[in-house]
């Protein structure tokens, strides 16, 4: 049986790889491209082949991100701090039973990320030509995780001001998420009029 506190240094190690590898990048994933103002203005950016390994990349990497807090609580003997991990580690059968079924929720959600990350990310499948970007869908997956990380520092009585809120500012350094899209679009702007303007002076 694991003692509450080496539990909590778990949990602790999962939570951060869940904030780091997934709920930062979707935020600022969601900032960027959620808006068709800065889709616009990254559409008009002539350099779109670096936009568009960035949107890929992070993409990627929020589905790993996720399908590693979802994975199954063993592969090749080793323990994986997964959400499956600490359904095991309550007391009573019933609560086992509850977050059972949320964990499966968000499983079948996930269901068509899963297939891409297993054939394409995960393997290389030649017969699997798909190409998945992050839908609206991901936003509610991210939001129910978010949910259960959080109920299990209230049954484990962690320490609660770890819990996380899925409607709060990512703060990166000095400022807030949506403060860092918000300058990095004006940016890109300015060289996109920087850009148009020296064409028109070579003219």
């Amino acid at each position: 049986m694991t003692d509450s506190n080496e539990l909590e240094i778990k949990f602790q190690k999962c939570l951060n790889d869940f904030f780091n590898k997934v709920y930062r990048q979707w935020y600022i994933y969601n900032y960027l491209f959620s808006s068709k103002e800065n889709v616009n203005i990254l559409n008009r950016y002539e350099n779109k082949i670096i936009m568009n390994l960035f949107q890929t990349a992070t993409s990627d990497s929020i589905i790993l991100g996720i399908q590693r807090i979802i994975d199954k609580t063993q592969s090749d003997d080793k323990e994986n701090l997964t959400l499956h991990y600490f359904k095991q580690k309550l007391l009573t059968n019933t609560q086992k039973k509850v977050f059972g079924i949320k964990i499966k929720d968000i499983e079948i959600k996930f269901e068509k990320y899963k297939e891409y990350r297993h054939k394409k990310l995960g393997h290389h499948d030649l017969e699997y030509n798909k190409c998945i970007l992050l839908n609206e869908d991901i936003e509610e997956i991210v939001k129910l995780i978010i949910e259960i990380l959080n109920e299990f520092i209230k049954v484990f009585d962690f320490n609660k001001n770890k819990m996380l809120d899925f409607k709060g500012g990512i703060i990166l350094g000095y400022k807030e998420g949506k403060d860092i899209v918000r300058d990095f679009i004006r940016d890109i702007d300015f060289l996109i009029k920087k850009s148009t303007s020296a064409k028109a002076e070579d003219l």
